[in-house]
């Protein structure tokens, strides 16, 4: 587990830290107290913490067992017994027939029961591997977006604040002049205003991180301390459509179904096994005591049979359970082709969410964001020079600030529509 190793090392690391500045005097507000999480780590943690996935992971080990044990022949059968014994005056040499015997029975599946069983059991042990396969691949999802939504609202956080930051500073201009003579005290008000609002907005984005960091322990565990890292996933390009398609068919879901077809056929081998013929083998010992008339001793008796059933009565019920299975089978089939559907209008819909949210965030990187910036500073320029309102300058910050939000939000949630085209197809493996 290398987040819990690293947070532990960071931990001691932090205590040392900690000790050291108490001793020397310096502020604790010089060293950073709460570790990062990269999203990566989050992953890893999410997956190894997962419940739901170790019991896949058991289930197939289950029927990994069960599939060793159907290979093997039925338990033998031991028999004993006192045959022919005469209820009056008998004894072992009153009668010809009296004997104690002991024997064993083995009987003996049809021919390919047995093997059709145990690929039964590989296959339905595969299908709670892929199915486990495709859990962390939820979780994963789901993670990447409650990570991606903590560092949006971190990142939204340092805008607002440093929004801040510039109506202070704007503030201190308008008081300046205003005290020259050349400014106005509507001037001040209008900027005190939009200070108070900032403080409710971020009171607000205080909120929504608190909320996000919540969602994100839910995956990572409740006791966990960490604020997630300020590196964003370098999620740049995605392949085209044609090119994704095929890689569709290898999903996890679609290989667990693939994996449940098969265990279908293998149980229909098992069914029609029940038409063949199921062998049984007698073998017995027969001890005899006494005499015969000769003087000779009576002998030993040995037998061995051999039975099988024949199936003449229960043929039909045989055929029902053939017909049931098979229609089971197909059923697992056309399930697998509506998954396949599915699957493809997602990443349909996921690729045209991509490319849309990656225009738009070209075009806020390439026209927008320089043009507000650019008119923030012509608006300055000319308040100071009394050439313009405050009202403008105010608002073109407001502009400013509102466009590198919206620019934030775009390229997070390019970022989450990344994830969820690699959640389809697996994009950092081609």
């Amino acid at each position: 587990m290398p987040f819990v190793d690293n947070y532990f090392l960071r931990t001691i690391a932090i205590a040392t830290a900690v000790l050291a500045c108490l001793l020397l005097g310096t502020s604790l507000a010089l060293i950073e107290l709460t570790p990062m999480l990269s999203l990566k780590e989050a992953e890893q943690l999410a997956v190894e913490r997962d419940p739901d996935i170790q019991a896949f992971i058991t289930r197939s080990e289950a029927f990994e067992h069960l599939a060793a044990s159907v290979t093997e022949l039925p338990d033998a059968q031991v028999r004993a017994g006192l045959m022919n014994y005469p209820l009056e005056h008998g004894n072992f040499r009153t009668e010809g027939m009296t004997h104690s015997v002991i024997g064993v029975r083995q009987s003996i599946p049809p021919r390919g029961l047995r093997p059709a069983l145990f690929d039964k059991n590989e296959y339905l042990a595969r299908e709670q591997d892929y199915r486990s396969a495709n859990h962390a691949l939820e979780i994963t999802n789901k993670v990447r977006h409650a990570w991606l939504d903590a560092s949006f609202h971190e990142r939204r956080l340092e805008l607002i604040l440093k929004s801040k930051k510039l109506f202070g500073d704007l503030l201190h201009l308008a008081r300046t002049l205003y005290s020259t003579g050349d400014g106005n005290q509507s001037d001040i008000l209008q900027i005190e205003l939009e200070q108070f609002k900032i403080e409710d907005r971020i009171l607000e984005a205080e909120q929504d991180r608190d909320h996000a960091y919540i969602s994100l322990r839910e995956y990572i565990g409740e006791d966990s301390l960490f604020k997630v890292s300020t590196t964003l996933p370098n999620w740049n390009s995605v392949p085209p459509f044609d090119d994704l398609r095929s890689a569709l068919t290898e999903h996890p879901i679609m290989l667990a179904l693939t994996a449940q077809a098969d265990a279908n056929a293998a149980q229909v081998r098992a069914e029609e096994s029940g038409l063949n013929r199921k062998w049984m083998i007698d073998l017995s010992y027969a001890y005899r005591d006494g005499g015969l008339l000769s003087g000779q001793s009576r002998s030993d008796l040995i037998s061995a049979s051999i039975s099988f059933n024949l199936p003449i009565w229960g043929q039909q019920k045989y055929r029902q359970r053939v017909l049931q299975v098979q229609k089971m089978h197909s059923s697992t089939l056309l399930k697998q082709q509506s998954t396949l559907r599915e699957l493809e209008k997602k990443l349909d819909s996921a690729l045209t969410h991509w490319k849309t949210l990656s225009s738009r965030v070209t075009l806020y990187e390439e026209q927008i964001l320089p043009k507000t910036e650019e008119l923030v500073t012509v608006n300055l320029e000319s308040y100071e020079n009394q050439a313009n309102n405050l009202s403008d300058v105010v608002q073109s910050h407001i502009n400013q600030i509102e466009a590198e939000l919206k620019h934030l939000e775009l390229t997070i949630n390019r970022l989450k529509a990344w994830a969820d085209i690699d959640k389809l197809v697996g994009l950092e493996n081609i």
